[in-house]
Formats: structure tokens, C-alpha cells, sequence
């Protein structure tokens, strides 16, 4: 009697399991694509993070994390974001600055 009993018990618990994992499985294979347009807002959100993060460090005065710089540079990069450079721009002033720097070293090598 007591094997019987804990033989459907088992039937029943493997039962549920399987109608469980099935239930699980078709839920979790719903869920791992996300639409495109959750995706775009995703991406807009992190664009704008990042936007009043570098916006709030210059306006305070405080320097942006080697971490977060890294992670804005590859945002930028993996989404095909170049810039051109315009005279007395930022980034024309770094590109001279760089150079300099550059041409000093390359004379002190040599000097």
C-alpha cells in the first residue's frame, strides 16, 4: 500500500514537473527576443545617460572615470559615430596637442 501510494505520488510529482519545465521553457523562449522597439528605447536611454553624465561632470567640474570614458568611446564606436574636425574645434586642439607631444618625442629620441 505505502509503495503504491509513494509510486503515484512520484507520477504526479514528475508529472507536474515536466507540465511545469514545459510551461517554463515556452515563457522563457517568448521572452528572449525583445522587440525592436524596446530595444530603441534601450539605446536611447543609454545615449541619454551618458549625455547628462558628461554634461554634469563639466558643469561640476569633475573628471569622468577612465571606465565610463571607455564605455562612451565603444558606445559611440560600435554605432558608427564619427566626428569631422572643424577648425578650433575640441577635437582639433587635441589632435595638435597630441601632435606636439608626438614631435617632441620623436626629437628627444633622436636628439
Amino acid at each position: 500500500m505505502t509503495s503504491q501510494i509513494l509510486e503515484d505520488t512520484w507520477k504526479i510529482t514528475t508529472t507536474e514537473r515536466i507540465e511545469t519545465t514545459g510551461i517554463m521553457s515556452a515563457k522563457r523562449k517568448k521572452k528572449e527576443t525583445a522587440s525592436e522597439d524596446s530595444l530603441g528605447s534601450l539605446h536611447y536611454e543609454i545615449a541619454e545617460y551618458m549625455l547628462e553624465r558628461v554634461g554634469e561632470a563639466k558643469e561640476n567640474k569633475e573628471i569622468i572615470s577612465p571606465a565610463t570614458l571607455s564605455a562612451i568611446i565603444r558606445f559611440l564606436k560600435d554605432n558608427s559615430i564619427t566626428a569631422s574636425i572643424e577648425a578650433g574645434s575640441p577635437i582639433e586642439q587635441l589632435t595638435r596637442e597630441f601632435s606636439a607631444q608626438e614631435l617632441e618625442l620623436v626629437q628627444a629620441d633622436c636628439g
